[in-house]
């Protein structure tokens, strides 16, 4: 089951990252659909994991934790982070929270929230550097990447 999750979760990673990068914006539908897809799979695996379904509220806690941290960074720009940003980022926290085993989610947020800022820190760069755009950064590649650097962690 946790393989068909992250086939389905890269899969929409990569489009939405790709899409974002050339147009600056994340599709609402695309993040629908994803998190529709998430949350049958949260259904499923209520129905046929006892354990999963005794760790909800420390999921549902970290998972809040992660919603407040990004509310407040959104705050805290000035709405410069988009609305798309801040969905997809919660989306990704959705994943990681529902994924993982409970040992390893605060973990899995603390990285995938460092390497996609750090990524977004080097995409701004670049962009200052090659005169591309001053007002907006593709964050999308940066969240996936971050999101990709929290599972690789978590099989570690």
């Amino acid at each position: 089951m946790f393989v068909i999750e992250i086939i389905i979760f890269l899969f929409f990673g990569l489009y939405i990252s790709i899409y974002d990068y050339f147009t600056h914006l994340i599709r609402n539908s695309v993040l629908i659909k994803l998190t529709s897809t998430i949350l049958v799979l949260v259904i499923i695996r209520l129905f046929t994991d006892p354990i999963f379904f005794g760790t909800i509220s420390e999921r549902i806690k970290v998972f809040l934790v992660v919603a407040v941290f990004y509310s407040w960074l959104t705050i805290l720009s000035k709405f410069k982070l988009g609305a798309g940003d801040l969905k997809y980022a919660l989306v990704i926290s959705l994943f990681l929270v529902v994924s993982l085993p409970l040992a390893k989610i605060v973990l899995a947020n603390q990285i995938a929230i460092i390497v996609a800022w750090s990524s977004a820190g080097l995409i701004a760069i670049g962009e200052w550097i090659f005169r591309r755009s001053q007002n907006a950064i593709p964050m999308a590649p940066a969240l996936f990447l971050g999101s990709i650097s929290a599972l690789m962690t978590s099989f570690y």
